[in-house]
């Protein structure tokens, strides 16, 4: 599996937009790859979709999106935060969509140590939208200020939930 930084796509906290050069990465590395992310606050405007798997049909691509170090207690500090920063939509829109081009691909993959924040818990942001995460990894995940912090609309079976925190979130898991 090969290692990508978010960075070699011009990802920065200094961006007030990073969703496309997100979307971008995502789309440019091979199924099996891990992103990662370096520490800080990378702000978000647009929905960033998991590319579908051109091998396996109804998957996504395999694919780990890793923050830079471990979470500490403070979600807030020296951590690495994918923000959404756009507009609250009149209908219910993911911030990170797993469920690909058709609504209902299978992601295969993981999360570790990133923090997601939206707009509040009364917007109609979904932070981690998926239709099937069968065999995934959440690890020392924080899902914040979302209306549903986590939606699964089909199966989680054989994933694993290590540390995953849902705060201030209408719905934490849904």
């Amino acid at each position: 599996h090969e290692e990508y930084y978010a960075s070699w796509f011009g990802v920065s906290t200094d961006i007030d937009d990073n969703s496309p050069l997100i979307q971008n990465a995502l789309n440019a590395i091979p199924s099996g790859s891990i992103l990662i992310f370096g520490p800080g606050i990378y702000k978000c405007q647009q929905t960033i979709t998991i590319p579908d798997n051109p091998s396996i049909s109804g998957h996504l691509k395999y694919i780990t999106i890793k923050g830079s170090s471990d979470l500490p207690g403070n979600i807030f500090c020296h951590v690495t935060r994918l923000q959404y920063t756009g507009p609250n939509p009149a209908t219910l829109t993911p911030f990170i969509d797993f469920r690909g081009s058709t609504g209902n691909r299978c992601f295969l993959g993981s999360l570790r140590n990133i923090v997601f924040v939206g707009l509040g818990n009364d917007s109609n942001i979904v932070g981690l939208w998926f239709y099937d995460c069968v065999g995934s990894l959440f690890d020392s995940i924080h899902v914040v200020k979302f209306k549903y912090g986590i939606q699964i609309d089909m199966y989680y079976y054989y994933s694993k939930f290590n540390d995953v925190l849902c705060a201030y979130c209408d719905y934490g898991l849904k």
